[in-house]
């Protein structure tokens, strides 16, 4: 940490030396494993480290961005001379500075984000081997398909700048994921089952995630598709996730000010159903969205994005805020811990509510845009019927409106999906237009 610091420092010292009127410097060191067994055998084992200095100076209301991998002396002195050779080329931007000082961070509380996973590599290949042998042993029309993953990463951070603010961060990610495929009558699926975490301890063992990776991909065989038609949907909450993603981007300070954005002017409307609120948590203990400040280093703090289905608040950081007449959110470098409110209903619950619909398991293609809110994906999932998964679907498209999708949740589930950043329930949404044969 204390040489990430130094060469921090030394960029500041460097930029102001050479006449930059305002610099920002950030330092990343991250150390990591990644190694895959496939057919009990380890097919790749990587190791990695990474050193990056990236840079902000401005010349007035002018201003570069640039990195290098060079963290040495030399490294930083010809990284802070090359930005201000090119600063003096650009175009004046009126917008362009650092954060108010007044919203820096100046307190930093623990939020136990930093715990390495101590294990040697015969350890680490035993844990993918038990998790792949596992899944394998459930049904003998498995078959390996990405096999068994792990990984393990510990960073450290510092962000410094010329107002005089220096932050620290540790953190540490883990995961397991297996990865099975099934044949049978001329069909071939495949699934997986994963964990992130970051505590090692918090991931589910692998004996547990291979089998329910051979659960999830035997559910898939006998697959077909159904008819045209609009049903109730549900979006379980690993998928949910991504919806309340492309909310959030939506919701970001640069399709905002660029009008790239369906939500453009809607602060204090309605944009959802009213059981639907979201609200970012920065401080969760142990959570993997969790930051006491912005990639600025602006402080960050609870709020609330959605309240029962209006619009409270959009994500900015300081360049956004400033084009749009705000102020900075402290959403440099996105939400935290954005969560979706979890509701009182188990999914096997808000699949028994259902008479006819579809409950989807995996989304397939880019097909958003988040300047009309249009929204097509492929997916593959299950038939319902009368409250009950009737067989398995694919090759079929969900389509409709994120703005008219959003005020047709007609459920929300009971349990979050904490694997990453944003956090959801699982969420039904009503007469969703389904495309198959």
């Amino acid at each position: 940490m204390r040489r990430l610091e130094d060469a921090a420092d030394k960029a500041l010292q460097e930029a102001r030396r050479l006449g930059a009127t305002a610099a920002e410097a950030a330092t990343h060191m991250s150390t990591g494993l990644a190694l895959t067994v496939r057919h009990n055998a380890v097919e790749t084992i990587q190791r990695h480290v990474q050193r990056r200095l990236a840079l902000r100076v401005f010349l007035g209301k002018r201003t570069v961005s640039v990195s290098t991998t060079d963290c040495s002396a030399q490294g930083v002195a010809l990284l802070v001379a090359q930005a201000m050779t090119m600063v003096r080329l650009v175009e004046i931007d009126p917008w362009s500075g650092l954060p108010p000082a007044a919203r820096l961070a100046r307190s930093f509380p623990d939020l136990d984000l930093y715990h390495p996973w101590t294990f040697t590599m015969d350890q680490a290949i035993a844990c993918a081997k038990t998790a792949e042998a596992a899944a394998l042993a459930c049904d003998s029309r498995l078959s390996p398909s990405a096999g068994a993953v792990l990984s393990s990463t510990a960073s450290a951070d510092v962000l410094a700048n010329s107002l005089g603010f220096v932050g620290k961060r540790l953190a540490t990610q883990h995961g397991l994921l297996v990865q099975v495929m099934a044949a049978a009558d001329a069909q071939l699926v495949r699934d997986s089952a994963w964990a992130s975490a970051r505590r090692a301890e918090a991931l589910e063992s692998p004996e547990d995630l291979g089998r329910q990776a051979a659960q999830r991909t035997l559910e898939r065989l006998g697959a077909r598709r159904i008819a045209s038609q609009r049903v109730p949907v549900i979006y379980p909450a690993e998928l949910a996730r991504g919806l309340v993603g492309h909310l959030l981007g939506a919701l970001g300070g640069g399709a905002l000010y660029r009008k790239a954005s369906y939500l453009c002017e809607r602060l204090g409307t309605t944009v959802a159903a009213p059981l639907v609120t979201i609200s970012e948590d920065p401080h969760l203990p142990g959570a993997l969205g969790s930051a006491v400040f912005d990639a600025e280093g602006v402080a960050t703090m609870p709020r609330t994005l959605v309240a029962a289905g209006t619009l409270q608040g959009y994500l900015l950081d300081s360049y956004a805020a400033r084009r749009l007449g705000l102020a900075t959110t402290g959403n440099a470098g996105g939400a935290h811990n954005a969560t979706l409110q979890p509701g009182a209903h188990s999914l096997a619950s808000l699949c028994r509510a259902i008479h006819r619909g579809v409950l989807l398991r995996e989304l397939l293609g880019q097909g958003v845009h988040l300047v009309t809110g249009d929204y097509s994906r492929g997916f593959a999932g299950f038939w319902i019927e009368n409250g009950a998964i009737a067989h398995p679907i694919h090759e079929c498209t969900v389509a409709g409106n994120l703005d008219g999708m959003w005020r047709q949740v007609q459920a929300v589930g009971d349990t979050l999906d904490t694997r990453g950043t944003i956090r959801s329930p699982a969420v039904v949404l009503d007469d969703m237009a389904i495309a198959g044969r």
